[in-house]
């Protein structure tokens, strides 16, 4: 089973039922739930709230939009000096670390044992710190997953 976050009109998962998933199997969210298709299970679910619409359905799946990963810097730091501009890159970094953190969490909570949670996009070399920080705050509460990092793909794997 596939949870589809920021699915959209649901290309990908369209792909992959001409692949062979059966549709069933997959179930669809966006934040914008009115661009949803109707012949699709779909749930409305926040990618960094709360995922209580989901109850206690678990997936073998999880997938995240490409743009979930992105790098942006505010409007608000152009025209500022280096020391303000890295003070508060420092500040959205350990935002963008617990954002990640929050949302695991949560995915973990709809993730069969042996599931997959795949988060893509092109972060480049900046995640690797927020990557590391949040591995070893799920490993310091006992979580057992394993996450990998490559410069467009976080995988994390719920061990069994």
């Amino acid at each position: 089973t596939i949870l589809s976050l920021g699915s959209g009109p649901a290309f990908l998962e369209r792909m992959l039922v001409k692949l062979g998933i059966k549709q069933e199997n997959i179930t669809l969210s966006d934040i914008d739930p009115e661009i949803l298709p109707a012949d699709f299970k779909s749930v409305n679910v926040d990618i960094n709230g709360d995922w209580e619409n989901l109850k206690e359905e678990k997936f073998d799946l999880i997938i995240f939009p490409e743009s979930y990963l992105a790098v942006s810097l505010r409007e608000d730091s152009v025209g500022i000096d280096g020391e303000q501009f890295f003070g508060q890159l420092d500040k959205q970094n350990k935002k963008k670390e617990d954002d990640l953190y929050k949302t695991i969490v949560q995915s973990l909570k709809h993730l069969k044992d042996g599931g997959v949670i795949r988060i893509t996009g092109h972060a480049g070399h900046v995640y690797e710190d927020i990557v590391s920080a949040v591995t070893q705050r799920l490993a310091q509460e006992g979580q057992t997953v394993e996450i990998s990092y490559r410069k467009s793909l976080v995988e994390i794997k719920k061990k069994n």
